[in-house]
């Protein structure tokens, strides 16, 4: 075969375009850190290098949603701290009020202290850090609870303005967390402050009206029953939903039963009926007394069982906070596990070693040029047998 001019030009460009591809492709892989920049490079291993960067992508948006619910867990744990200090507090007033030797005085003065922190809890429980009510449920843009006050100032009615839902934040492939702690849950026992059996601020309040009446908020007291209304007649302070129970020293009211818990609902100053669970007085539903009993009966509020079981409720709901913390640390671990052999697949699979294509590239380099003095000086050979 006849070798031409035309011939050997190609060949020869077609050799320095080989080369210099070569020492483009070592430039990239020594400026990039990676071996392939092109599915072209490798179909099989680029498919798999793709696949790995999504899930370690995953990964690490998993890491953010833990790190921000985390936050967001102590934001709200710090706050329960702050209840529960408020809680114990209460609770010593009520001890410390139902000292006999106290005066009237004295407990008006302590009814200042409780009104206090009162205000102090539903300051806590509106707390919205970084523009987020925390305990609303899912509506997050508006105060938790709404307020009633009197021509005094002070708080009279606290009504929940949230809802019970709950969002979810996902922290693995799959693995959702409840994020958020709704205030008032009233029919069932999720609710940080107001539950179907429990409401811290209501033993707060009742204790402070007590007090600021001058009474001992443990004492009982005499009271007389009405069968047709089923009222019981009262002297001393009682809001609806305060925890009461009964004695008597003959037979109590027919329906009723000495010792049980029941809880009242405010028909006047001096009047009241009885529920049998808080749900039922907030509902005003009542229990149908269908006697008045015989000999004397007395009515006793339970300040400290109210205040207690609130303090409960609250340390339940700490509880709960801290076993989220628990799952988020032991996932946190779980997925940095899966991150660093994520890396490790990608390096083997696209990493390079830096030094070897410096070597490989100042060869094909030293080639590139040989070639082209070859090319050269063929071509120059070319011309002047052309002349």
């Amino acid at each position: 075969m006849r070798v031409t001019n035309e011939m050997t030009y190609n060949m020869l460009k077609s050799n320095i375009m080989r080369v210099s591809k070569g020492i483009y492709d070592l430039q990239e892989q020594a400026s990039s850190g990676k071996r392939l920049q092109a599915p072209s490079n490798d179909p099989s291993s680029y498919d798999a290098i793709s696949r790995l960067e999504e899930d370690k992508a995953r990964l690490t948006q998993f890491s953010r949603n833990a790190e921000s619910l985390n936050d967001e867990l102590l934001e709200a744990d710090g706050l329960l701290q702050g209840v529960i200090d408020i809680l114990h507090r209460g609770l010593e007033l009520t001890v410390e009020a139902s000292d006999a030797t106290k005066t009237p005085v004295d407990r008006q003065a302590m009814a200042k202290e409780v009104d206090l922190l009162l205000e102090g809890l539903v300051d806590l429980a509106n707390s919205n850090p970084g523009g987020r009510y925390l305990f609303a449920g899912l509506r997050t843009d508006t105060a938790a609870y709404a307020l009633t006050r009197d021509a005094d100032g002070m708080i009279t009615d606290i009504t929940y303005q949230g809802n019970t839902g709950v969002r979810q934040v996902e922290i693995g492939q799959g693995f959702t967390i409840d994020a958020n702690l709704p205030g008032s849950d009233f029919t069932g026992e999720k609710g940080v402050f107001q539950t179907a059996t429990t409401d811290v601020f209501s033993g707060l309040m009742q204790l402070r009206d007590r007090l600021l009446a001058g009474e001992n908020p443990v004492e009982p007291e005499e009271i007389t029953a009405d069968a047709g209304s089923d009222i019981l007649t009262v002297g001393k302070t009682y809001r609806t939903g305060s925890m009461v129970s009964l004695a008597t020293d003959g037979t109590l009211p027919g329906g009723l039963t000495a010792g049980q818990t029941y809880y009242a609902i405010k028909v006047s100053d001096t009047e009241i009926r009885l529920a049998a669970t808080l749900a039922d007085a907030r509902a005003g539903i009542f229990i149908d007394i269908t006697d008045a009993g015989t000999g004397t009966h007395s009515l006793t509020q339970q300040s400290l069982r109210e205040i207690n079981e609130a303090l409960e409720q609250v340390l339940r709901t700490e509880a709960v906070v801290g076993a989220r913390q628990e799952r988020i640390s032991l996932n946190d671990a779980i997925i940095g596990r899966r991150e660093i052999a994520a890396e490790n697949s990608l390096e083997s699979l696209q990493g390079v070693d830096v030094a070897e294509v410096v070597m490989e590239l100042s060869k094909r380099q030293v080639a590139y040029e040989a070639a082209l003095r070859v090319t050269a000086g063929t071509l120059q050979d070319t011309l002047v047998n052309m002349l």
